[in-house]
């Protein structure tokens, strides 16, 4: 079973990018969101930032001296906190708020920064395709190449996805199933949707659109729990 910013980051892919290829673009993920993305110039600390005022589209920020791929990482990682708000209840017009990709959100050490950097590594990096590379004899480098990412990412979630792989053989059909779920229980579309979206949305306010549809994932996720754990207590019986 999945955590939360893998189970969203993989559903944001579904709903957001579809079958376009690898490797993934954040800035066009963030552009159905509604979300503008700048390069800039930023103090020489700070890699990138989310910024939102009330009442107004919200903005990512990355630091142009940076190389393509550090950039990349970087709008990933700043959709990351825009999702997690919206995962955590928030009404998405109605908070005014800077977050700031600096050297604290690399040392790991705090949990909201961390939830950034998981979702940036799952929606650049797919759990399912790094294992389908790692399966095929991909080397490290031409994985990183293929996503677009640095070496030293892509090594990290390479280790990652290794000590995950042999569960995921076990429960494999159960995780097709789960991950088929997840795909129709709806999309952050369905909270901020982008203009040419919103005709197809109810209209229901921010709040209204954000509670529907985070009780319809809840709803679904607790279910795959249960059928998950069902099927596991069969395994260790021998069923």
């Amino acid at each position: 079973m999945g955590k939360l910013y893998e189970v969203l980051a993989n559903n944001l892919l579904h709903n957001a990018w579809g079958d376009r290829g690898f490797p993934i673009d954040p800035v066009t993920i963030c552009t159905r969101l509604g979300i503008k993305v700048i390069q800039t110039t930023l103090p020489a600390d700070v890699s990138g930032a989310l910024i939102k005022e009330q009442g107004k589209d919200p903005v990512i920020l990355v630091h142009q001296a940076d190389s393509r791929k550090r950039q990349r990482f970087t709008c990933a990682h700043e959709l990351g906190h825009y999702v997690h708000r919206a995962s955590c209840g928030e009404a998405l017009d109605e908070y005014d708020t800077i977050d700031l990709r600096d050297p604290l959100s690399k040392q790991g050490t705090d949990p909201v920064e961390r939830y950034a950097n998981n979702f940036a590594a799952n929606l650049l990096m797919p759990f399912h395709e790094v294992g389908r590379l790692h399966r095929a004899g991909t080397s490290l480098f031409d994985m990183a190449d293929y996503f677009d990412v640095s070496e030293e990412a892509m090594s990290f979630r390479l280790q990652y996805v290794t000590k995950r792989l042999p569960a995921a053989r076990l429960f494999g059909e159960r995780a097709m199933r789960l991950k088929n779920t997840l795909a129709g229980v709806g999309s952050i579309l369905d909270i901020a949707p982008s203009s040419d979206y919103t005709r197809l949305v109810p209209r229901l306010t921010v709040q209204q659109r954000l509670r529907a549809n985070w009780e319809k994932v809840g709803s679904s996720i607790r279910k795959s729990v249960i059928d998950f754990e069902h099927e596991r207590q069969d395994k260790a019986k021998g069923k």
